[in-house]
């Protein structure tokens, strides 16, 4: 037989838990009447996409340049095992 605290510390935690699932359904139905749709959407999703990539080119493109310059001989290492594979 379990204890009165817990037995408390259960059900506290069961109405925890149903708050959490309410909120999440309150804050999914929220952010779904709220979403622009329409024929722009999909423009903007691509946009998004290759402005992300276009970053994440400047960030290796820096490391390479940061690398080079401290130690030349990893980027050798680097090109030749990229050559080899590819």
């Amino acid at each position: 037989m379990t204890s009165p605290g817990a037995r408390q510390a259960q059900q506290n935690y069961q109405q925890q838990v149903q708050n959490n699932s309410a909120t999440f359904r309150r804050n999914a139905a929220h952010h779904a009447s709220t979403r622009r749709r329409g024929p722009m959407g999909p423009i903007r999703a691509l946009l998004g996409l290759v402005f992300s990539l276009i970053f994440v080119a400047i960030a290796v493109g820096i490391f390479l340049m940061i690398l080079n310059a401290a130690q030349p001989e990893l980027l050798d290492q680097a090109k030749t095992w990229l050559g080899r594979t590819f």
